[in-house]
Parts: C-alpha cells; sequence; structure tokens
C-alpha cells in the first residue's frame, strides 16, 4: 500500500520508510516554497509556505517523540540502563564526587588535615570572640608536652 502526502502532489511513500525521508522530502519541497514566495511575494505562496514550514516542524517533533519514546521504552525493564539514557538525553556529565585540587595530597590526608586545623584554630577563634562563648564551655585541656 502506497501512501500520498496531500502536501506533496504526485509523491508516494511506502509505510515501511523511515520519517527521514519524509522529512528530506518535505524540507526540499519547503525550500521550494520559500524560493517562490521569496520570488512572488504573493499572499497564496506565502500561506503556501507557512503551511509547509508548520508541517515540517510538526513532523521532526513527533519524530523526535517517537524516536525518544521508543529509545526510553526499549530500556523500561533495566533501570540501571534507562537512568543510562535519562542521563544521556539531559546532557548529564558523570563526575567524580571526590575530585582532587591538589594532586599530591590524598583524599584522607585532605581530610585529617581539615579537622586537625578546625580544632587547632578554636581555642583562638573563641578568645578572640568571647561573646559566642558561654560560660559553661570549658577551655580545652592544656596538651602535654611529650604528647
Amino acid at each position: 500500500m502506497l501512501l500520498s502526502s496531500p502536501n506533496l502532489p504526485g509523491i508516494h511513500l511506502h509505510p515501511t520508510h523511515s520519517s527521514l525521508l519524509l522529512s528530506v522530502l518535505f524540507r526540499s519541497t519547503v525550500r521550494h516554497a520559500d524560493s517562490l514566495w521569496k520570488c512572488t511575494h504573493s499572499t497564496v505562496d506565502s500561506s503556501s509556505f507557512k503551511s509547509l514550514h508548520n508541517n515540517y516542524h510538526k513532523l521532526i517533533l513527533t519524530s523526535k517523540q517517537q524516536y525518544y519514546s521508543n529509545f526510553v521504552s526499549s530500556a523500561s525493564h533495566n533501570p540501571k540502563r534507562l537512568w543510562q539514557i535519562v542521563n544521556k538525553l539531559l546532557h548529564c556529565r558523570s563526575s567524580s564526587p571526590l575530585h582532587s585540587s591538589s594532586p599530591g595530597i590524598s583524599h584522607p590526608d585532605r581530610f585529617a588535615s581539615f579537622f586537625t586545623d578546625k580544632i587547632s584554630k578554636l581555642p583562638l577563634f573563641l578568645a578572640r570572640n568571647p561573646a559566642t562563648s558561654s560560660s559553661h564551655i570549658l577551655s580545652p585541656p592544656a596538651i602535654p608536652a611529650g604528647f
């Protein structure tokens, strides 16, 4: 069974042809209608061009929706693959959650030095800001010299 397009007289498409072929045919027809309208500036050619142009964009949107729908439904039984597809469609990049700003220092060392620095700066902070320290907070014990 051959299908004919009302906007493309004389063009018959077999149903097994992809929408890509139809979009190529539509695109050339839209371009032809555009150049005809630019030459004649008639309202008939303008409305024909606008109609073809709108139908072309509807065809593209429908094709994309069908493609992505098939793409997602093909992985509907595999959650891991489905999330990979969703991230790909959303252009998500999988980056390492542990980026290293200084390549020479390992993450555990940076983690340990962060807390060591915080603890060593705490008495200075409390001494400078007596209003924030409460009366029931004890001062840190003195660290023995050999420790």
